[in-house]
């Protein structure tokens, strides 16, 4: 089985990125774009969103360090309309409300 690597946009924190990650094999099955994913942020732990999934990472700085996802929270996606957009997170920046007619 080939390398997994997820970017992932970390929950509550100003950063304008995704951070990637290594995806463990047991968890290959389970992570996709829109799933939680419990990562290594700093010294603490935090929550993410998975943006993408790939077997290469980009082009990244040879100090960076790439950590592995440490648990999946959930194997669906966190939003129905994030499992159908390849644009990713910027695809849920907006969500008509429920009362809403969409022509």
């Amino acid at each position: 089985m080939a390398d997994l690597f997820a970017e992932v946009a970390i929950i509550g924190t100003a950063l304008d990125k995704g951070l990637h990650y290594s995806v463990p094999g047991c968890f290959a099955a389970k992570v996709r774009p829109g799933s939680r994913v419990s990562v290594e942020l700093g010294k603490r732990k935090a929550t993410g969103v998975v943006l993408r999934v790939g077997d290469s990472l980009p082009d990244l700085h040879a100090t960076i360090t790439i950590r592995q996802i440490l648990d999946t929270i959930d194997e669906l996606p966190a939003h129905p309309i994030f499992s159908n957009c390849a644009s990713g997170y910027r695809a849920i920046t907006f969500i008509p409300p429920a009362r809403c007619s969409i022509l």
